[in-house]
């Protein structure tokens, strides 16, 4: 039995260290390159990590990421010693990593190309999920500088517990698929992942669902 393949909800932090600051003339989600692809509906020419030896019996791997490319924080002080940081605007967007991602020369069905594209679709959910919950997180101090620090610990707290819950997702639509082969299961969580995107508008209307 040949596997459809497997995606890894991997998130690239930027908060593990210090919150990139969005320019004023910054575009997100960025413009596809080399690289990265912003969530779309994928090919085969987009896998091009080559065949790795780790792939085994699977066709594919897909790898996928919640990015966050950048955060506007501000911090007011609402009375002497009192300041609170709020979110301003972020960047925040599912994307996949062609470098990273895998086949094998015979992958070419529809079928196995659709449970990858449902893994992106899941990082796609996940990442208008997050939006949300990141934007309306604010925290206090007794100075600007403690308050945006505090906020700093909340949005990587948040940011970690729905990557453990991407990581989840992704684990268990690949046991309840058997990666894409038990075909009544794939077809149900095409369904799901599809009402799902319909039931969580983007943040960015202009890139369409």
């Amino acid at each position: 039995m040949r596997l459809a393949g497997r995606g890894l909800g991997v998130f690239v932090l930027a908060l593990l260290c210090a919150l990139p600051s969005l320019s004023a003339s910054a575009v997100c989600p960025p413009r596809e390159d080399d690289v990265l692809t912003p969530w779309r509906q994928i090919t085969w020419d987009d896998f091009r990590g080559g065949e790795p030896a780790r792939l085994g019996p699977a066709l594919a791997q897909i790898t996928t990421a919640v990015n966050l490319e950048g955060i506007g924080m501000e911090a007011e002080e609402v009375e002497p010693g009192r300041w609170v940081a709020t979110v301003r605007e972020i960047c925040l967007f599912a994307a996949m990593n062609k470098l990273h991602s895998s086949r094998k020369p015979e992958a070419r069905k529809p079928d196995a190309l659709k449970h990858e594209q449902v893994h992106f679709d899941i990082a796609e959910v996940t990442a208008r999920q997050l939006h949300p919950k990141l934007m309306v997180l604010e925290a206090e101090g007794s100075s600007q500088q403690k308050a945006k620090a505090a906020l700093h610990k909340k949005l990587r707290e948040t940011t970690i517990r729905a990557h453990r819950e991407l990581d989840q997702l992704q684990r268990t639509y690949d046991e309840k698929t058997y990666h894409g082969t038990v075909w009544m299961m794939q077809r149900k969580w095409n369904r799901k992942v599809e009402r799902w995107l319909e039931e969580t508008p983007s943040p960015y209307p202009s890139k369409g669902d």
